[in-house]
């Protein structure tokens, strides 16, 4: 998959960035995100609030990983660990997975070493520096990994399955866009 100008993954990884947003704008009513679908109510549509929405779609998220994470006994925690070492493997430190995951550091840590006690990542040295330990999947982890990826493609195919290929071009823009303005705002 292609790398979006901030090195991630484009497509799924890419929701992250609007995932943050959303958790934290949820909280508050806002008519901006609020859509009109379908002619809007005055030709009978309806009015989609996707700050209200939102959690119903990391419910969706998380009833398709936990399949994976249940199949291979994993916490989901780990599950996103993983995957994300899998998908991203030059983001191979615990550091960026916080960062560019937003997952807590103690999450990340406890994943990390449960992940490598079952043989799924290892950890290494790089030339001098031994501060800094650089993660790999191990091969043992590939039948969690495949299984977890085709997780991630279903839930994507349930988010866009309604969507034209234009449309899909479209939001992905407009997702690009929202992410620029999330890393701008973080940094």
């Amino acid at each position: 998959m292609e790398k979006n100008r901030h090195g991630i993954q484009e497509g799924l990884p890419c929701l992250v960035y609007l995932d943050i947003y959303l958790k934290h704008a949820i909280m508050y009513k806002n008519e901006l995100f609020k859509i009109e679908q379908y002619g809007g109510a005055e030709q009978g549509g309806i009015t989609v609030n996707l700050l209200e929405n939102y959690s119903a779609g990391t419910e969706l998220y998380a009833r398709i990983c936990d399949k994976v994470c249940t199949k291979y006994q994993m916490t989901r925690a780990e599950f996103h660990v993983l995957m994300f070492l899998a998908n991203n493997p030059e983001c191979s430190t615990a550091t960026e997975i916080v960062k560019k995951r937003y997952l807590s550091k103690s999450h990340v840590s406890l994943s990390v070493r449960t992940l490598q006690e079952r043989g799924y990542i290892f950890g290494e040295y790089r030339g001098m520096d031994r501060r800094t330990v650089h993660l790999k999947v191990c091969d043992a982890a590939a039948e969690a990994v495949a299984d977890g990826r085709k997780a991630q493609e279903e839930f994507a195919a349930k988010l866009l399955e309604v969507f034209t290929d234009e449309e899909k071009q479209q939001l992905k823009l407009l997702i690009g866009k929202i992410t620029e303005n999330i890393v701008s705002a973080l940094k």
